[in-house]
């Protein structure tokens, strides 16, 4: 008796199966995304993150400052040589000159309080170190200007100021010198030689709002990386608006997959990437001509939304990328598939000589 060919024997659906589930486990590797190590190079002008790692680092390094502004401080405190309560356009008339006066000068603030110092030469903000979990918002406002938004911890600092200030307060209780009833005042303060600092301190938030000499924003941030936990957000507010803060173009890259080509990003799309683990701030430093700051990112991440806000694709890898492009990966399944095959005829020739036996 003649027998019938295998696939005459099986029904059609049957030997569709294979196909079928074969597609499905593609489709399924194409939308299953993985943590993907990825190095980000981009510029924005406003950067959210939150200091990751076990050990206390610095955010910058000591700034020189033409004027700055502090909010949400606890105190201010300083041993002028001379102080006195003046009218700004006297300041800006005056040649630094001061009533004496040596008691200390405690000024405390809170929530809605300001103070801002406008030295006659520039004064030094000390370098400011931050804890693991410490939050960190950083804003370019103008090409020699930025903003820094801190909290999570408490906050004892220091400004280095040689020759005359103005001091401008809003909203604050002054002690040590007598002022008027007023919610803003103006005081010009000299401090003696001897002692040119003034020390702030702040319970969980801080805000420096600073103008810094143009020759001198090269070497704002320290060098060496910054560990990054949780996400990092790029974006600003206009109003009701939401805006992406990137403002010039960067990419995203795949250091372990060098054959998949870099992701483009445009001044116009909104960037997120969260899901981080092991994840650094490699480089940061300013670009006047871009009112921005550039930002090198590196280590891996689970989501990378690139694109709309409403609609951003993830440029995290998938698992099919892995599979396709992964060299040791792609060689064990060609020994397991011809493994497969050599088993399916050895198998198909005992079948036959069984079978003629």
């Amino acid at each position: 008796m003649e027998r019938k060919p295998f696939y005459k024997t099986v029904p059609f659906s049957l030997l569709l199966l294979p196909t079928l589930i074969t597609i499905g486990i593609a489709v399924t590797l194409m939308y299953w995304h993985v943590s993907t190590r990825v190095d980000v190079s981009l510029t924005v002008n406003r950067a959210i993150f939150t200091i990751g790692g076990a050990e206390r680092l610095p955010i910058v390094n000591s700034i020189p400052f033409e004027s700055l502004t502090i909010e949400r401080f606890a105190s201010i405190k300083f041993n002028p040589k001379k102080v006195k309560v003046v009218d700004p356009e006297e300041y800006k008339r005056s040649n630094g000159q001061a009533s004496s006066r040596r008691r200390r000068v405690v000024i405390t603030g809170g929530n809605q309080a300001t103070a801002t110092f406008r030295p006659k030469q520039p004064g030094t903000l000390s370098a400011i170190w931050l804890d693991s979990g410490s939050t960190v918002t950083l804003t370019v406002s103008r090409k020699n200007a930025i903003v820094l938004e801190l909290g999570g911890q408490k906050f004892a600092e220091k400004l280095l100021i040689r020759g005359p200030f103005q001091l401008d307060t809003f909203n604050c209780q002054v002690t040590g010198i007598d002022v008027p009833d007023s919610e803003e005042i103006s005081y010009l303060v000299e401090l003696p030689r001897s002692k040119h600092l003034v020390e702030f301190e702040s319970e969980k938030k801080l805000v420096l709002n600073l103008t810094i000499p143009e020759k001198k924003i090269e070497n704002l941030f320290p060098e060496g990386s910054i560990p990054v936990e949780g996400s990092m957000r790029f974006f600003r507010k206009e109003g009701k608006r939401t805006l992406t803060s990137l403002v010039h173009e960067g990419k995203i890259t795949y250091p372990k997959y060098p054959k998949i080509d870099a992701v483009s990003l445009q001044a116009t799309d909104f960037f997120r990437i969260k899901k981080l683990d092991k994840f650094t701030i490699e480089e940061m430093s300013m670009k006047p001509e871009h009112i921005g700051v550039e930002i090198r990112l590196y280590g891996k991440a689970g989501y990378i939304g690139v694109g709309p806000r409403e609609f951003p694709r993830d440029c995290s890898l998938t698992m099919f990328d892995i599979l396709w492009y992964d060299k040791k990966l792609v060689f064990l399944f060609l020994i397991f598939g011809g493994t497969f095959t050599v088993l399916e005829r050895l198998w198909g020739l005992y079948k036959e000589v069984k079978d003629g036996a």
